[in-house]
């Protein structure tokens, strides 16, 4: 059984084996698709809020990419 984001549902671990309980993992079409690490999984979280607020109207995202704002990208 997995849960995130307000839903509780069976997902499919054939991709990335059997995994302890409250290990964080991104799911796609309830499929396990990859294993993360906490901070990983935040980085996710707020990207789906950021989304979910820019459909609700709000334009200043920045808070939602912490990791993203104030930097330059790479060369």
């Amino acid at each position: 059984m997995c849960e995130g984001r307000g839903t509780r549902r069976r997902v499919s671990l054939a991709l990335v084996g059997e995994q302890a309980p409250g290990t964080w993992l991104l799911v796609l079409q309830d499929s396990a698709r990859d294993v993360l690490d906490a901070a990983e999984a935040r980085r996710i979280d707020l990207a789906l809020d950021a989304v979910e607020a820019a459909m609700r109207g709000e334009t200043d995202l920045a808070g939602y990419f912490p990791d993203l704002t104030g930097r330059m990208p790479p060369d």
